[in-house]
């Protein structure tokens, strides 16, 4: 029951976010997990693929009523049956025995603060890039960010758009060329 137009979706916005997710990496110069958080980039919505084997119908609904009503995405799966795409993605990746650090990125993209001390940053980084994708699509902006993710990166409005520019444009010019 997979839908492969959704998986083709989600690999391509996963594929973004990780060269976000690296770049971001890299300007804030967390050495230690970058090669964790590229590839828990990559994997970050690993949940929204099983959602959709499961349930297609669901997630079409979620972005619908998202769109329809302005608000962020993972508000609404989280006050929907208990449906979180990233908490099954990390329940996979602990089943998987992915490592801690893949885990805990892939579990808590979406609240990185709850991640384990050691991988906040790390979970952040993602959290940023996926906001960057959303961002250059104009679905979200710098006000949406988490206030606790402005904090860890001291990401003022100018900082955030001045990174986000230089990001988005080293992304457009490896790829869209």
């Amino acid at each position: 029951r997979y839908r492969l137009d959704i998986i083709e979706e989600t690999m391509r916005h996963s594929a973004e976010v990780a060269f976000y997710a690296y770049k971001i990496a890299r300007h804030f110069k967390i050495k230690e997990y970058q090669d964790s958080i590229y590839a828990g980039a990559l994997l970050h919505d690993i949940g929204k693929i099983m959602v959709n084997a499961l349930n297609p119908e669901l997630l079409e609904k979620i972005k619908k009523i998202c769109r329809e009503k302005g608000i962020a995405q993972d508000m609404i799966e989280n006050l929907t049956s208990g449906y979180n795409h990233s908490i099954i993605g990390g329940r996979l990746a602990e089943k998987w025995n992915f490592p801690e650090a893949l885990k805990e990125i892939i579990r808590y993209h979406h609240v990185p603060s709850e991640a384990k001390e050691a991988y906040i940053q790390a979970a952040s980084a993602v959290y940023l890039a996926d906001a960057f994708y959303y961002c250059r699509r104009e679905l979200a902006r710098y006000s949406d960010l988490n206030f606790q993710i402005r904090k860890i990166f001291s990401l003022s409005k100018e900082s955030f758009q001045q990174l986000f520019l230089k990001v988005v444009k080293s992304f457009e010019r490896k790829f869209e060329e």
